[in-house]
C-alpha cells in the first residue's frame, strides 16, 4: 500500500528560498551580465549571508 507523503514546512521553506535565490540571480544576470554578478551581490540583494546562499 502506498502512503501519500506531505512535504514538511522546512522543505517548503527551503524550496521558497531556492526560488527567491534563482529569481534574484536571474534578474542580476540579465541586468549586469553573468560574469559581473558575484555571490556578494546576490547575498546583499537577498539580505542573507554568503554562507546561507552557498548552503542553498
Amino acid at each position: 500500500m502506498k502512503h501519500a507523503t506531505k512535504s514538511r514546512p522546512r522543505d517548503r521553506k527551503a524550496d521558497f528560498s531556492r526560488q527567491r535565490i534563482v529569481e534574484a540571480a536571474r534578474a542580476h544576470f540579465f541586468s549586469h551580465g553573468f560574469r559581473s554578478v558575484t555571490m556578494d551581490d546576490l547575498a546583499e540583494e537577498l539580505g542573507i549571508s554568503k554562507k546561507t546562499l552557498y548552503a542553498h
